[in-house]
């Protein structure tokens, strides 16, 4: 039996979809194969010695120093380590949330470190492969994929009145919500059955601040100092008290449930270098509720959208009327709007089912360790 043991920074976001998920899925199907062991602490010496393979991902600000030690002491004790990223590290964009953050911490000297001593790179997309391959070449592209049995995906979708345009996501996300200012107030002026939905509002959350004396402090999250309630402001603007729906952050088991409330989903992404490596994933919870989608035609959308059949894409540079144009059209035609969910739910059931893609998984480790991956399945039983 091959032991992995797996070091993820959270499990949230890409602690989830990278690491927890695949990995319990990969032993869920081959579990005569295949042993996970999950820390959130720094994995000790017997933990390397007892495991065949090393996981982590990304550095989180609290563990900077202990996430490259790990990935030090993983192979000095015998490991096969695998190091995952599924952004664009080396760029941060300085309106992001935790930008000062990551410059006084100097956590990309530890992104660069930590891919240099790994034996193998994951990367979420194709794209990432060029970005970081002058540190490792030994990189494999890894999608991020949907369990098709979890509970949070196969919820009743709520019914309404009106037409939702929905979206979720993190406060992270204002410099892409700004692509859709004026919308709401238009689609509100054209056809008072509009209305917004925004999910994720976190008023639950925690951040990291920088103190006078350099270290960091781990603070609750008021929603007032993040850009939530501009982001709420640009995605509702016109709406009253029945068409603005604005709801609460969930955890990422519980996550899916805000898709039940959406009737068209809206992906905005603003035009810059950090978003052409971002992954596919908002379309796939999208299309797991046959919620068809308007997506900025930026990075990996452009290429996994088929405008038109799995959903509408809109050129950042043409902006707002593009978007008034496709959000009409769906929002006039519902036979348009079940045909357009059908498909991409179908894609994602091809192409994003995580029980199928686990298997890339498994071969990288079995190569990493010299063996033969003859125990694979073909399908689902």
């Amino acid at each position: 039996m091959i032991k992995i043991l797996a070091y993820p920074a959270d499990d949230r976001g890409s602690g989830w979809y990278r690491i927890i998920q695949p990995y319990s899925e990969l032993v869920r199907k081959y579990p005569k194969e295949f042993n996970l062991a999950l820390t959130f602490d720094e994995p000790t010496i017997p933990d390397y010695q007892e495991a065949d393979v090393f996981i982590t991902h990304r550095v989180k600000v609290s563990q900077r120093e202990s996430m490259l030690t790990s990935i030090v002491n993983a192979k000095a004790n015998g490991c096969q380590v695998i190091y995952d990223l599924d952004d664009y590290e080396l760029e941060i964009p300085s309106t992001w949330g935790m930008y000062w953050v990551y410059k006084w911490n100097d956590i990309l000297k530890f992104v660069k470190a930590s891919m240099v001593e790994a034996d193998h790179l994951t990367v979420s997309t194709p794209s990432l492969i060029s970005a970081y391959e002058r540190f490792n070449d030994q990189i494999s592209v890894f999608r991020n994929s949907i369990s098709l049995d979890d509970p949070q995906w196969q919820l009743e979708k709520l019914e309404s009145p009106y037409i939702r345009f929905g979206w979720a996501g993190g406060s992270s996300h204002y410099n892409d919500m700004v692509q859709l200012r004026g919308l709401s107030k238009a689609l509100a002026e054209w056809n008072d059955r509009i209305s917004m939905v925004i999910c994720g509002y976190d008023t639950r959350g925690r951040t990291v601040v920088m103190q006078e004396d350099g270290t960091t402090k781990d603070e609750p999250l008021d929603p007032k100092n993040s850009d939530w309630d501009k982001m709420v402001e640009i995605f509702t603007e016109g709406c009253d008290q029945q068409t603005r729906v604005i709801c609460g952050a969930l955890g990422i088991r519980e996550y899916g449930a805000h898709f039940t409330r959406f009737d068209i989903g809206l992906v905005p992404m603003a035009e810059m270098k950090f978003n052409l490596y971002k992954s596919e994933l908002k379309v796939l919870e999208l299309g797991m509720y046959k919620i068809p989608v308007i997506v900025s035609s930026v990075g990996i959308y452009s290429e996994v959208i088929t405008h038109g059949e799995t959903g509408f894409l809109v050129d950042p540079r043409k902006g707002f009327k593009h978007w008034l144009k496709y959000s009409k059209l769906l929002a006039s035609d519902e036979q348009l709007r079940v045909q357009m969910g059908e498909k991409l739910h179908k894609l994602v059931l091809d192409k994003y089912d995580i029980y199928k893609n686990v298997d890339e998984r498994a071969v990288l480790i079995c190569k990493l360790l010299g063996r033969e991956a003859d125990f694979l399945v073909a399908e689902k039983v």
